[in-house]
């Protein structure tokens, strides 16, 4: 209720107030009706002049409540108004945060793209430098190789030039005692003579009396009992699976040769034996006991290194070292290997040739992969005695085989 209504109600109030005295005041003073009349006169008139004020407060009020509902209209379009803005600001506000967040995730693709891009450039970078520095190690591994053999050999020629150069002291001054000895036993010249059929029947035969090893049948080797064998490879490479060993690239697991570098893609190991004082029967035997003893090994390559042993009756080869270079199977190869000395010492003539083709005759089974070896002269006595008849025809091979351990 605001001021101009409640001035309208309190004006009928006074009206409703003055009417109700008019009688009171009537009765008590009426003597005058001329008064009276004039009282009641003002008093309508009044009445009149307050319902005006009444009508006109009406009026009044109508036209503040109309005012009103139009400012409530107002404000209710107002309202309408600004929440359709807020909706419109809503909807502006959501479509530029679904285009942040779509220039956030092409952002963040990117970003990871890239680190994708530079994490694979790293790893190239990495097997580039891994395959440059196995091929510096190789390099290095290979010249060190190279130096350890030129030295070896260097050494070896030295040695062997040392033990040539006493071997030729020892027979120059053997030869001037067999002068001197000749000159004294120059009397007993014809029973040497006479003696030498002898001689050659009874001495010469049984002193090479292993002269039939062409014509024996090998028995297969006894494997002796040892530890663990230490097998040595001849690189350091270690075989990883699904990479070449040697340049690093990657190749099938069941690839035998890398199809970049062409190399063969397994292990190899060396073995070298040494004969020290042993005589070449017993060398021999230890080396096919080593090779019984170690079933797994496969593809073997042999080297043999001989000298020439000076005799008086007969020259020999005497085996120093023995190379062996293998492969390892995971389980055991059908094939053993083995070492055999073939040997003939006499008068008649025998090629190398024939004196093997005579072994394989009594060994079918084995299948010859290397020999050394072949006819040398004899010793300077031997010589002498026989007038230099079969100087060569002492025929002596070392020969590498292999055969099928249950035939």
């Amino acid at each position: 209720m605001n001021k101009k209504n409640l001035k309208y109600y309190i004006l009928i109030a006074l009206m409703v107030i003055v009417s109700m005295s008019i009688p009171i005041s009537a009765h008590a003073n009426s003597s005058s009706d001329a008064e009276w009349e004039k009282v009641s006169q003002s008093i309508e008139a009044e009445g009149q002049s307050i319902i005006a004020e009444g009508e006109r407060i009406k009026q009044e009020v109508s036209r503040i409540e109309a005012e009103n509902a139009k400012k409530s209209n107002n404000a209710k379009k107002e309202n309408e108004e600004w929440a359709a803005k807020q909706v419109k600001k809503q909807s502006e506000w959501e479509s530029s945060v679904a285009q942040k967040n779509a220039e956030w995730s092409s952002s963040v693709a990117a970003a990871q793209a890239e680190r994708q891009s530079s994490i694979a450039a790293a790893q190239e970078e990495r097997q580039s430098n891994i395959a440059q520095n196995n091929a510096k190690l190789l390099n290095s591994f290979a010249e060190e190789q190279s130096k350890i053999k030129s030295e070896w050999d260097r050494s070896v020629a030295q040695k062997h030039e040392e033990f040539e150069s006493k071997v030729a002291q020892s027979r120059e001054e053997f030869e001037k005692k067999e002068k001197k000895t000749l000159s004294i036993i120059i009397p007993l010249i014809v029973l040497v003579v006479g003696g030498a059929i002898i001689f050659n029947v009874i001495i010469y035969r049984k002193a090479f009396k292993d002269n039939k090893s062409s014509k024996t049948t090998f028995v297969p080797f006894q494997p002796i009992t040892r530890d663990n064998e230490n097998h040595i490879p001849i690189n350091a490479i270690q075989k990883i699976e699904g990479k070449c060993m040697y340049c690093g690239k990657d190749i099938s697991s069941d690839s035998e040769f890398c199809s970049f570098c062409g190399k063969k893609q397994v292990e190899e190991y060396v073995k070298v034996f040494n004969r020290y004082n042993m005589n070449n029967a017993e060398f021999i035997a230890s080396i096919n006991s080593w090779l019984a003893s170690n079933p797994k090994i496969a593809n073997v390559k042999c080297e043999f290194n001989t000298r020439t042993g000076y005799g008086l009756l007969a020259n020999k080869y005497l085996l120093d070292s023995v190379a062996l270079k293998y492969e390892l199977f995971k389980n055991n190869n059908e094939n053993q290997y083995g070492i055999v000395e073939l040997k003939k010492f006499g008068l008649y003539q025998k090629s190398s040739d024939a004196l093997l083709s005579e072994w394989q005759a009594y060994n079918p089974n084995a299948v010859v992969l290397k020999r050394s070896g072949g006819r040398h002269s004899r010793g300077k006595v031997g010589h002498e005695l026989f007038w230099g008849i079969g100087a060569k025809n002492n025929t002596q091979l070392f020969v590498f085989f292999k055969f099928k351990r249950n035939p």
